[in-house]
């Protein structure tokens, strides 16, 4: 058979294909285009049979992906953004919609949002949406186009991304003046903070370091968490909690935050991630990463 036509007959069953291998869930592939599961199952047996090749296995209502389905769902998602970032090129001009942005709490707060300022300028046709504290766990929303951009403090490792370091962000341990610890004299160690309770965001990031930038293997004790680095600010003012923020950020806090003399804490690094583009066309996430790039040379020169 002419391989146009082999396409063809394919090419109405390759977006059902792809919604149930990125969930491995007929329900949940369902919702995602809805449309009913019966309907979403008979679209993958029959694009199984056109081909004589089983693409999932199947132990009672769980699917998994097999090799071959793992080749062709990667080749589908190419395949799309190929097809969209063409849909782009021809519609060339104002950008306009929903960007996807999932960050790092204190990433976004030194990185992102003012990037997203500057961006918004540009681009009054955009609409950002950011997820704060999603950016760990998001590599995989990403390659299936759940979201378009990602910050987060570990490279992102897959074929289909491309993932830049952007910088890194200088940290250091502050307290509020009625602290006990704001008017000790002299070097600490992180041994004298034991005993002094932190403000620190949920979760911690894949290599085990908080998403604060506390190192895992020093010791501490969390007293309170919270996913906004502006809230942690004012706890971190009102003398009861001690807090890790980036230093340039501290500077525009709430008055009065004393920083403490420690050994030097290891950088925060900045990495942002896209899908890889295609096409010639203006797009909003690469056109995002350009700004970010900007306010990354701007942060690191002063």
């Amino acid at each position: 058979m002419d391989r146009m036509q082999r396409l063809h007959e394919l090419w109405a069953w390759l977006p059902a294909f792809r919604a149930v291998a990125e969930t491995e869930h007929l329900p949940s592939a369902a919702t995602r285009l809805q449309v009913g599961p019966s309907a979403l199952s008979r679209s993958v047996k029959l694009l199984e049979e056109r081909l004589g090749v089983a693409l999932f296995e199947r132990a009672g209502r769980r699917l998994r992906l097999t090799e071959p389905g793992k080749e062709l769902l990667s080749a589908v998602r190419q395949a799309m953004r190929r097809l969209d970032d063409g849909v782009e090129s021809v519609l060339s001009g104002e950008l306009r919609g929903d960007l996807r942005i999932a960050s790092v709490g204190t990433l976004a707060s030194v990185l992102l949002m003012p990037a997203l300022e500057s961006f918004r300028r540009r681009h009054p046709g955009v609409r950002p949406q950011v997820d704060i504290g999603m950016a760990p766990a998001s590599g995989d929303r990403l390659v299936r186009g759940e979201l378009d951009v990602l910050v987060r403090t570990e490279p992102v490792d897959h074929p289909e991304l491309c993932c830049e370091r952007l910088l890194d962000v200088e940290l250091g341990v502050f307290c509020g003046p009625g602290h006990g610890l704001a008017d000790r004299s002299g070097p600490l160690t992180a041994e004298d903070l034991e005993g002094h309770p932190f403000v620190a965001p949920p979760g911690v990031g894949p290599g085990g370091r908080a998403l604060d930038g506390w190192p895992h293997d020093w010791p501490r004790r969390v007293g309170l968490v919270v996913d906004q680095v502006r809230s942690g600010c004012e706890a971190c003012a009102s003398g009861a909690y001690l807090a890790v923020l980036p230093i340039r950020l501290a500077a525009v806090c709430p008055p009065g935050l004393v920083r403490l003399e420690l050994p030097t804490l290891p950088a925060m690094p900045a990495f942002v991630a896209v899908r890889t583009a295609f096409g010639s066309g203006a797009r909003a996430d690469t056109g995002l990463v350009e700004v970010l790039r900007e306010v990354a040379r701007q942060e690191s020169a002063g």
